[in-house]
């Protein structure tokens, strides 16, 4: 996939040229001097009737800044015409539907890169702490392994509450790897993607036919053929080295191009998995303008540690944020921007700023997905797909990354309201008969199920009575762990061994003495793929995991950003 931050600019002017009457006038982090936005009598959100537009004001989240007293304008097809300063003199907005959100956030809306929405009907697996090596141990018992059951025959009504989580949580369009109608966007579908027109996500589970349980440890003979080829058009999302040891990094060398026998399908796609990478391969990643899909909740559950976040980030790979499924992972994508953030916090040493999570669910995913012309982004030419967040607690980015279920105010998709306050659906066209009260967290709320489905949300809870929950207001309920931890006592125990918790000589909680740690503030454990040492790529004593220039024994590089799209 050509790189988001290479064509940004050209993005920008090509929709500039579509709507040059509502080119926005803003710069990072702005205050407008619009008129500003009334605070509602109740909640975050009011509406004063108009036309067919929309002119939302509020603070606005766009890809260079925060905009403060901000606003969007949406044409009646649901396109944005405008967004930041200057917008409530965009033609139509004098006689547009007014949606004044003086205590919210207004964010493009969420996309989950990687959610197998086929799979949403399961509850999270019961974790006896067992700890895998590769994804074939837990998925076919190999190596002695304790095989993990997963159910994936959903029905019609399993696929929309699945989707229907998601929308309550603010995600406008998801890379679901199976689909229904009307929810949300499915970029992976060539019919359910309604309306979007970049071709669809090529999604592949098993590019290399080994979902027999095979693990090679080298070499691409021993992989069932034909090996995968790059699609023509459109991004190629497959899943690649999921594990901790030299099987699962084979499987990369084999699919990059880099060995005898292997394939190279880097390009345009997006990598979901990628744990075993070295520092080469990321650098590989990089120089390939392909994109990495994080799921750290499932990576953490299934294998106590994750993908090399800061090590990808350091050399250039956009990263996007990906669910992967209720079974291991997070049943909605705040609740892994949520793990997300817990693990930057506390094992990362904050690498990641608060824009760059929220790039991760809006504008890298996009990007990762080949839709970064059309959603991701509040940008003129863009599709009105937007989640307002109540930011009365929280401002910024930090609204949407500290996000609990009743903080999601309002969803639209193409300007249609999905979900949110009551009163503010109803005025939008979405009463009675159309749209479905609920209370969310002791807030009134309506969701348009009837409108969108032909069956109302009485229906459908009846019909997944057994499932997880279309919304949780605590943490959820048996969530898989977001902590690393690896336990001797564990059954069919493999070292490493960590518990993730920081004690006196141990900072990070990796296993490795502060005194022997190559990042004594990043977490870095050894892993089976590097031979149970810590990786240093360049040889310079500072670890891949917190190296400024991980391929650079100098630190003398020039540091690109990933998630820095400017």
């Amino acid at each position: 996939m050509q790189n988001p931050i290479r064509f940004s600019g050209f993005f920008f002017l090509a929709a500039a040229i579509a709507y040059p009457f509502a080119a926005p006038t803003f710069a990072a982090d702005q205050t407008c001097a619009d008129p500003a936005a009334s605070p509602p009598q109740s909640g975050v959100c009011a509406v004063t009737a108009g036309d067919n537009g929309r002119l939302l004001r509020g603070t606005v989240l766009l890809e260079d800044g925060v905009v403060t007293n901000g606003s969007v304008m949406v044409d009646a097809s649901g396109t944005i015409v405008c967004a930041g300063c200057g917008c409530q003199s965009a033609t139509g907005a004098d006689t547009a539907t007014r949606i004044d959100c003086a205590q919210g956030v207004i964010s493009p809306g969420l996309i989950d890169a990687y959610n197998h929405v086929t799979f949403s009907q399961n509850v999270p697996a019961v974790d006896s702490g067992e700890r895998y090596e590769h994804r074939n141990d837990w998925r076919t018992g190999k190596n002695s392994h304790t095989t993990i059951t997963v159910s994936s025959s959903a029905t019609t009504a399993q696929l929309r509450w699945g989707e229907l989580r998601a929308v309550i949580a603010g995600t406008t369009s998801m890379n679901g790897f199976g689909s229904t109608p009307s929810l949300v966007r499915n970029l992976d579908s060539s019919t359910n993607r309604e309306g979007l027109t970049s071709a669809i996500v090529h999604d592949d589970t098993f590019p290399l036919n080994d979902s027999d349980g095979r693990e090679i440890s080298s070499g691409c003979d021993g992989y069932a053929p034909p090996l995968p080829t790059l699609p023509a058009t459109g991004a190629y999302e497959f899943v690649v080295a999921e594990g901790i040891n030299a099987a699962a990094r084979n499987e990369f060398l084999c699919l990059g191009g880099l060995q005898a026998g292997a394939v190279d399908v880097l390009s345009h796609s997006a990598l979901a998995a990628a744990l075993a990478v070295r520092a080469t391969d990321a650098q590989v990643i990089a120089d390939h303008d392909a994109s990495v899909v994080w799921q750290p909740r499932s990576d953490l559950r299934l294998y106590g540690m994750t993908a090399p976040a800061t090590l990808l980030d350091s050399v250039g790979v956009p990263i996007a944020l990906g669910t992967n499924w209720t079974l291991t992972g997070s049943y909605q994508i705040q609740r892994e921007l949520a793990c997300a953030d817990s693990y930057n916090t506390t094992y990362l040493d904050h690498h990641f700023s608060d824009a760059a999570l929220w790039r991760m669910v809006t504008v890298n995913s996009a990007a990762a997905t080949g839709f970064a012309t059309e959603i991701g982004r509040l940008e003129p030419g863009h599709k009105a797909d937007i989640a307002v967040f109540d930011a009365r607690s929280n401002t910024a980015y930090r609204a949407i990354i500290a996000a609990q279920a009743a903080d999601v105010v309002l969803v639209l998709k193409g300007g249609v309201p999905m979900f949110g306050e009551a009163d503010v659906v109803a005025a939008l066209g979405g009463g009675d008969g159309i749209c479905d009260s609920l209370v969310v967290c002791a807030n009134a709320r309506r969701l348009c199920v009837q409108r969108e489905t032909g069956v109302t949300l009485e229906s459908l809870a009846m019909s997944n009575a057994s499932n997880y929950p279309l919304f949780q207001c605590d943490p959820p309920v048996d969530e898989p762990t977001c902590q690393p931890q690896r336990s001797a006592a564990a059954p069919h125990a493999v070292a490493p061994f960590f518990t993730g918790i920081a004690v006196a000589g141990d900072a990070d909680g990796d296993g490795v003495a502060d005194g022997n740690d190559v990042c004594p503030k990043v977490f870095d454990p050894p892993r089976p793929v590097d031979g149970l040492i810590q990786a240093d790529g360049d040889s310079d004593g500072v670890g891949d995991a917190c190296d400024v220039c991980p391929l650079d024994n100098t630190n003398t590089c020039d540091r690109l950003f990933a998630n820095d799209f400017e």
